[in-house]
């Protein structure tokens, strides 16, 4: 038995599930549920490892506290639930929100936060607000304006937003008859619009302006893709061959196998998301979240961490983590309280830890203190705490309270809608269900499930889709930077040294594209900058390193087709320096063009490496290459040099870079 396995069996040996130390008791609870059925839930909790009548009250005011949060943070004027607690003049919001917001409003009714007509006339206000956005085909836009309901620029129907917006639509339908005729005005749409039949799946979204689909499929099994995918089926008639065609395919850590896009697809929230609108225990999507999370807290045992919890969310010093983001010291706890139907006692037991972390401090609203919950995420190695709560993931951890605290109401509420009904008997993972008490981890690869051979965890290979700019791009911080996503290089693989903090070593890149340039602009954060060096031994200062693999099959070190290219920040003299080692020798001035300059923090750099420079002639859409960008730091102070770079994997010989994909 490796060491892995025994990790792995002893933590089972703790866990809800164990059956040897329950047996006894397993005979008399047998006994007294013949005896009376009226008590079945309160001893299936338990039974499965359960929580006591103080950490029930624990969890009730935790989800008091939660609501009240999700509560401040809704628009007076248009009832709509912001995404955050920063204060922005023109906020926008997802229908992610929305959906998940509605879903709450409902469940506080049940908790008795609410009272019904105070409900009632929250929802009629924001279902008025939701009648006025503007749509296609009935499908509203991703990302609103809360107050003037502007749609977003990037002006996006997200399809897998949209599961999650009418999930919460369905819930408030069910739950107050008063409602359903609003409700039912904005459920009329046709999901055959946003299916391709050809593939089988449903399209990533639709572009409004542009009057076309997106150009991929977002087709995880184990992500918010199938909660929309059973809503195609439910509402529309999608064909069932749609749910079927979902990847299945396996990730392991620990010997812990759980279904992709896992670890650094998201992290758990992806997993569980659609388990908060569907009964998932014993099902496949369940299993595999319920694995997921011992693989976390596995994890947190394997590196001495003292809480788990690792999902997309905000951070204290490093912006968003999300895809291919997740960081070790970076722990949220809604991550844990995904899991609660499945592992309560140690999710009780990670909250309190959480707490004493200072995770949940009081909040202070006009010179007052009141308690929201949880902040967003805590860093566990310098106990930082994140100033802010982030809408869908308050949400998140308040519906997954009230399904484990009153009896799946979530989860009832939404599968008693009809066709959601209809829809749950034609699905496989559906209607195979492991029956109880099931001993976690599950084999996922067997006979049972019929799942492929799962891959290590490993950092998946970053993709970044670079958008076009149209006419002539001018160096600097122009405008046209705000449509490129930011990409923050401490979330990626620190190649020497070791960086103390954010004000240590830290940068944002971005990258955009037009007939001429491929470009970049890095923010680099830096206490203390060194330019020593000149011609090849400019790596030996503090420098930019653009690695470019035109062919994107993976870089050979030292290759004259490929390219590391080095750009300093500026001398004092306003100048800088470049160097592209493979080629040996520095770049012309129209092969590679920069400017840089300094800024209170460290210094900024924007550079256009010419197409022609690594012979790329043929510029379409969808084109990709590989290319990773890594930051020096040369400092001459206790913390000493380091270099993160974004992604730089050796493979057989080859160095694996991020994917860049030309729009």
């Amino acid at each position: 038995m490796t060491d892995d396995q025994s990790a792995c069996l002893e933590f089972g040996a703790r866990g809800q599930r164990n059956l040897t130390s329950g047996v006894l008791f397993s005979l008399v609870l047998s006994f007294l549920i013949l005896l009376s059925p009226g008590r079945i839930f309160a001893m299936s909790l338990f039974k499965k490892g359960g929580i006591s009548r103080e950490e029930k009250k624990y969890l009730m005011t935790l989800a008091k506290d939660t609501y009240r949060c999700i509560d401040h943070y809704v628009d007076s004027g248009t009832a709509l639930p912001l995404d955050n607690s920063t204060l922005i003049r023109d906020a926008y919001t997802s229908v992610t929100n929305i959906g998940f917001t509605i879903a709450s409003i409902a469940s506080a009714v049940e908790f008795g936060f609410e009272k019904r007509e105070d409900a009632l006339s929250k929802l009629n206000k924001l279902l008025d607000t939701l009648g006025k956005f503007e749509t296609w085909k009935n499908f509203p836009h991703s990302w609103n304006s809360v107050k003037k309901l502007k749609v977003h620029k990037e002006n996006f129907v997200s399809t897998v937003d949209l599961g999650n917006y009418y999930g919460g639509i369905i819930v408030a339908r069910q739950y107050f008859p008063e409602l359903k005729e609003k409700c039912d005005k904005l459920l009329n749409v046709d999901w055959n619009d946003l299916y391709d039949p050809k593939r089988k799946l449903l399209y990533g979204g639709y572009n409004t302006e542009k009057k076309r689909h997106g150009d991929w499929y977002y087709d995880f099994l184990a992500a918010d893709s199938r909660l929309v995918s059973l809503l195609a089926i439910a509402m529309s008639g999608i064909p069932v061959e749609s749910w079927k065609n979902l990847n299945k395919d396996l990730e392991e850590r620990y010997r812990i196998e759980y279904l992709k896009p896992g670890w650094q697809g998201g992290g758990l929230f992806m997993a569980f998301m659609t388990g908060l609108f569907v009964d998932e225990q014993g099902a496949l999507p369940g299993i595999s979240a319920a694995n997921f999370a011992l693989a976390q807290m596995t994890h947190k045992d394997k590196i001495g961490a003292p809480v788990w919890g690792w999902s997309a969310s905000d951070s204290p010093g490093y912006g968003y983590l999300g895809y291919n983001g997740i960081r070790d010291d970076v722990v949220t706890p809604h991550a844990s309280v995904l899991s609660i139907q499945y592992f309560p006692k140690e999710v009780v037991k990670n909250l309190r830890k959480l707490e004493e972390l200072g995770a949940r401090p009081h909040h202070i609203i006009d010179g007052e203190y009141a308690d929201f919950g949880f902040r967003d995420s805590v860093d566990i190695q310098t106990g930082r705490v994140t100033n802010s709560y982030l809408v869908l993931d308050q949400t998140m951890l308040f519906l997954s309270l009230t399904n484990f605290l009153k009896d799946k109401f979530v989860i009832k509420q939404f599968q008693s809608y009809e066709p959601v009904k209809q829809a749950l008997l034609k699905i496989p993972d559906y209607q195979k269900i492991l029956k109880e008490p099931i001993q976690y981890p599950v084999t996922l690869n067997n006979s049972a499930f019929k799942l492929g051979t799962a891959r290590a965890y490993d950092r998946s290979r970053p993709i970044y889709f670079v958008p076009r700019v149209e006419g002539v791009m001018p160096l600097g911080p122009v405008s046209e930077w705000d449509s490129a996503e930011k990409i923050n290089l401490r979330n990626g693989s620190l190649e020497m040294g070791q960086i103390m903090d954010d004000k240590d070593l830290n940068a944002e890149i971005r990258f955009l594209w037009d007939s001429r340039y491929l470009y970049l602009r890095a923010t680099v954060t830096d206490q203390s900058i060194s330019l020593t060096h000149t011609g090849s031994d400019i790596y030996k200062s503090d420098i930019v390193e653009i690695y470019v693999n035109p062919d994107g099959k993976g870089l050979v070190w030292g290759r004259p087709r490929d390219f590391q290219i080095g750009v300093t920040p500026p001398l004092p003299d306003g100048t800088h320096l470049t160097y592209a080692w493979f080629q040996n020798r520095v770049p012309k001035s129209d092969e590679v063009v920069c400017k840089s300059v300094r800024t209170e923090n460290g210094y900024e750099i924007f550079v256009g490496i010419s197409w022609n420079f690594i012979e790329i002639y043929e510029l379409t859409k969808g084109l990709s290459l590989g290319v990773s960008v890594a930051v020096n730091d040369i400092d001459d102070d206790p913390n000493g040099p380091a270099k993160a770079n974004w992604h730089f994997k050796p493979i057989e010989g080859k160095i694996e870079l991020p994917k860049l994909i030309l729009k």
